[in-house]
């Protein structure tokens, strides 16, 4: 045989031998989940079955009306983004005079590192946002933007 077969038979033996001579450490299989002290579920313990139970047992019987309430929900939404910077004193002016031009409770200013971003609106659609883009760019903040995020938006809950 030639030098070049000899050395392709060697270098297969060895990558055979190589491959299994490795031996994998025993695994540790001691463990048994029945000695942990977690506490227990609620569910397992009977309070929230217990609950269940109760809400069933005095069911309202009525037609009526028996109250509605107004609750904040998030779900994904529109705004603008009017400012960015990595400067807080000056997103921080920005947000105060953006409070005295929109409600309070539609500004916000985040904190994504580095940047601080100050963000109008909490926009059901796109459109609305378009809007609230224009009165954002009539204030002087011509690189305004609309972004897809998550909105808090009221919702009236009418419990029977």
């Amino acid at each position: 045989m030639s030098m070049k077969k000899h050395l392709t038979w060697i270098l297969l033996l060895f990558i055979f031998s190589i491959t299994f001579s490795q031996t994998f450490p025993p695994q540790d299989e001691t463990f048994n989940p029945s000695t942990l002290n977690e506490p227990s579920l609620p569910l397992l313990d009977g309070t929230v079955v217990q609950e269940i139970i109760s809400d069933i047992a005095a069911p309202v019987t009525s037609n009526r009306v028996m109250g509605d309430s107004m609750t904040t929900i998030e779900k994904t939404g529109w705004k603008v983004q009017a400012f960015i910077t990595n400067d807080f004193d000056r997103a921080d002016s920005v947000f105060r005079k953006l409070i005295t031009n929109f409600p309070p409770e539609d500004v916000e200013k985040a904190f994504y590192s580095p940047y601080y971003k100050i963000r109008i609106g909490n926009c059901q659609t796109r459109e609305e946002a378009e809007r609230m883009l224009r009165r954002v760019e009539n204030l002087g903040f011509r690189e305004a933007w609309i972004i897809q995020t998550k909105i808090k938006s009221k919702e009236r809950i009418i419990s029977y």
